[in-house]
């Protein structure tokens, strides 16, 4: 939530964007470990840093079951970067009743007070059956820890919580950091699932980030 009441808007802008590439194949989902980050830096410079602080997961275990987890390791995404937000390679098989969630934290590192907002793009096939099953839900929190929004899409519908002047926050320079939490779930349909084979997905999580100024 926006803690000061008049901004304007300036000229500095940062876009960081996560491109997540999905595909199904044979009886199994899997993401592949096609993931980038760029930053589109339009003027100025804002110094950002997007770090994933937690991740969680139900997913297919060894034997065959469904086991959950989680894993603590602070992983910084502010640079372009290989690895996958949900840590997934090539290998990993989604199935249906797969989820994983990433825990994301947006912070200021500089005398600039700037506002973000999140949006989830998809960038590949938006008709066919994955794309259309699959589910990414975005949830966002005050500094507080209280939930601002939740909001669900398809892989094949574009989501957005925010923008610009209606930011999910605002950060200035000594503010603790904003979290927000990015989900992907491979829901259990039945035999709607099998539409799904040999199918791909891709969609960027962008995180865009603008100076402001109190008036």
């Amino acid at each position: 939530m926006s803690k000061t009441r008049n901004v304007r808007v300036l000229w500095s802008c940062l876009t960081i964007l996560l491109c997540i590439a999905l595909m199904v194949g044979a009886t199994y989902a899997w993401f592949t470990e096609t993931i980038s980050i760029e930053h589109h830096l339009v003027a100025g410079n804002l110094d950002i840093t997007l770090k994933r602080t937690h991740l969680s997961w139900s997913r297919l275990g060894s034997l065959g079951e469904m086991q959950e987890g989680f894993s603590d390791e602070v992983v910084d995404f502010s640079n372009p970067t290989q690895r996958n937000v949900f840590d997934l390679t090539a290998d990993t098989l989604i199935v249906p009743c797969t989820w994983y969630e990433a825990t994301m934290a947006v912070e200021n590192n500089r005398a600039v007070t700037f506002g973000y907002w999140i949006e989830v793009v998809p960038t590949g096939s938006t008709s066919n059956a994955l794309a259309k099953q699959l589910e990414v839900t975005v949830t966002t929190y005050d500094q507080h820890g209280e939930v601002i929004e939740t909001v669900t899409k398809s892989a094949g519908e574009s989501l957005q919580i925010g923008g610009e002047g209606s930011y999910v926050g605002i950060l200035e320079t000594d503010d603790p950091a904003q979290t927000f939490k990015i989900k992907v779930n491979f829901p259990d349909l039945g035999d709607d699932n099998n539409l799904a084979q040999t199918e791909s997905v891709s969609f960027d999580l962008i995180v865009r980030a603008i100076q402001v100024l109190k008036e």
